[in-house]
């Protein structure tokens, strides 16, 4: 039952994004005091329950003397699903205000009896990324290793996503990503699958439709079996995930924004 809240939706929304070059791409998408708030439903034996929210946040910062954008979210079960398990994570991550490439990355998880508090520290001129891992009371663990010019942590992924330009892209095109997790690369891609309107407390919005191939057997049932909706306008935010887990299914629908950068794309 672990993941049912940001850990699943950055999951989701991390697998998804487009790879491109990096180096010349440019951030027109997000900006200062930006807020999206997500619901988490979780479908179990044809009941859908409301599991649990996701809040983000970019705030403008200093970080060495080099301004940058640190981006939080925490996401939280709600206190009647903390009876069964309860979740409350904050993931925060330290990215070049053009770029979006990530300087430092910090993640605390308290998911039932468990914690873990991660710490990763990139070096962009060496290209080394020293990380600090703490699981439950233990002992830290200090590693370093090599990461590519293009590597992203787990939540700077999902705002590089709305970096990509969609213009060229056909149905069916797939893009690779490389994304560092749990001291790990993972070498991931996704498939454009077109466009959809999508209804929601909003009005009904225009989407770019994209099938993330994720990590099969970890949290979901295979590789293609996350489907993720984002706006069809320059915020490119997520407005809704579906996707069967190896137990049950979770929808993730956006609740409440505010301090969009660019126009939401509400057609109806």
């Amino acid at each position: 039952m672990k993941n049912l809240t940001i850990t699943l939706l950055l999951l989701i929304i991390g697998n998804s994004i487009f790879a491109q070059d990096c180096i010349t791409v440019g951030n027109i998408a997000f900006g200062d005091n930006e807020y999206l708030k997500y619901k988490v439903y979780y479908n179990w034996k044809d009941v859908w329950l409301k599991a649990g929210t996701v809040i983000f946040e970019v705030e403008d910062e200093l970080l060495k003397n080099t301004e940058i954008f640190h981006i939080t979210a925490i996401g939280k079960t709600y206190p009647f699903y903390n009876l069964f398990f309860k979740v409350n994570d904050v993931y925060e991550t330290f990215v070049e205000k053009e770029s979006v490439k990530p300087r430092k990355f910090l993640r605390s998880v308290h998911e039932g009896s468990f914690k873990l508090n991660h710490e990763y520290n990139f070096d962009r001129e060496s290209l080394r990324v020293n990380t600090r891992s703490v699981v439950n009371k233990g002992i830290a663990k200090v590693k370093d290793f090599d990461f590519s010019p293009c590597t992203q942590d787990m939540l700077s992924a999902i705002y590089f996503m709305r970096t990509i330009d969609f213009k060229n892209m056909n149905i069916g095109d797939e893009k690779p990503v490389e994304v560092f997790l749990d001291n790990e690369f993972y070498n991931l891609s996704m498939i454009y699958k077109g466009k959809a309107n999508v209804v929601t407390k909003f009005g009904k919005i225009s989407c770019l439709k994209v099938q993330p191939k994720v990590v099969s057997g970890r949290v979901f049932q295979d590789d293609e079996s996350v489907i993720v909706y984002v706006s069809d306008d320059e915020n490119k935010i997520p407005i809704l995930i579906e996707s069967p887990l190896s137990v049950g299914v979770v929808k993730v629908v956006l609740e409440d924004f505010d301090h969009l950068k660019n126009k939401l794309n509400v057609i109806d």
